[in-house]
C-alpha cells in the first residue's frame, strides 16, 4: 500500500497546486479497506442481525480508526461490532492494475486548464514532482509516461524546419522562372516573418501553443508559401510589363 499512500499523500496536494493544473488524480496499486466477517454464533447469541450492522455502521458517527469501528454500538443491550464480528484491514479490489517494466506502479494523471499553456505546466509539474521525489525516503523511481509538451516541442521544431525548407524551395522556385534574387528574398523573407507575426499575435491574444493551433500553422506555412510564390511573380511580370 506504500506506493499508493506516498502518491496521494506526498504527489497529489503538491501537484494539485501547481498554476494551471486542473485536476491531479492518482491510478492504480493497492488500497486498503475494513474487511467485517460477523461470527454467526455470537449473532445469534447476543440477537443481532446483519441489518443491526449494517445500520448502525451507515447511519453512525464517522470512525476514523479501526478501534472505534470495533466499537460501534449495534443497538442491542450493549453490544458492540466487536464482540460478534472479527474487524481487520485488508486489500481493496483492484479496478485498475498498472505496471511500468513489468513491476507494480501508480500512475498520477495531471490534466491541465484549458487556457492553459501546456509546456510550462508540464515543466512546472515535473519540476514539483522531481523535488519531492529528491525527498523521499525510501526506493521510488519517478518515470514519466505521457508529456504532451514533448509533442509541442517537436511540433515547434518541425514547423520551424518546414519554414526553413519553404523558405529555400521559394527561392530556388522563384529565382528559377524569374532569374530576380530580389524577388526570392522577398518571397524568403515573408514566410519567417509571418510565422513570427503568427506567433506574436498567438500571444498577446492569449491562445495557447496546442497540436490545434501547431497544426493550423503548419497548414498556413503551406498555403504561404504557394501564394507567396504566385503573388511575387505577378507582381513582378507587371512590373517588368510581361502581362
Amino acid at each position: 500500500y506504500e506506493l499508493k499512500n506516498v502518491a496521494e499523500a506526498d504527489f497529489l496536494p503538491v501537484l494539485a497546486q501547481v498554476e494551471g493544473v486542473f485536476s491531479a488524480e492518482v491510478e492504480g496499486g493497492d488500497k486498503e479497506r475494513v474487511l467485517i466477517s460477523p461470527v454467526p454464533q455470537q449473532l445469534v447469541t447476543s440477537n443481532v442481525s446483519m441489518y443491526h450492522i449494517v445500520a448502525s455502521l451507515t447511519m453512525g458517527e464517522h470512525y476514523d480508526s479501526l478501534e472505534a469501528i470495533e466499537n460501534a454500538p449495534m443497538g442491542v443491550d450493549s453490544v458492540v461490532l466487536g464482540d460478534i464480528a472479527n474487524v481487520s484491514l485488508g486489500p481493496a479490489p483492484n479496478t485498475v492494475i498498472t505496471r511500468t517494466d513489468g513491476e507494480a506502479s501508480v500512475a498520477i494523471f495531471v490534466m491541465k486548464e484549458g487556457d492553459a499553456n501546456t509546456v510550462e505546466v508540464a515543466n512546472a509539474v515535473m519540476e514539483k514532482a522531481q523535488e519531492i521525489e529528491a525527498n523521499l525516503d525510501g526506493d521510488f523511481k519517478l518515470v514519466p509516461l505521457l508529456d504532451q509538451s514533448e509533442f509541442i516541442e517537436d511540433s515547434i521544431s518541425q514547423l520551424l524546419l518546414m519554414a526553413i525548407i519553404g523558405g529555400i524551395l521559394a527561392i530556388f522556385i522563384v529565382f528559377l522562372f524569374l532569374w530576380a534574387f530580389r524577388a526570392s528574398l522577398v518571397t524568403a523573407m515573408s514566410i519567417p516573418l509571418s510565422v513570427l507575426i503568427g506567433f506574436l499575435v498567438m500571444h498577446f491574444s492569449g491562445i495557447t501553443i496546442n497540436l490545434l493551433t501547431l497544426s493550423a500553422m503548419a497548414i498556413a506555412v503551406g498555403r504561404l508559401i504557394d501564394n507567396s510564390i504566385v503573388v511575387t511573380e505577378v507582381i513582378y511580370r507587371k512590373m517588368k510589363g510581361w502581362g
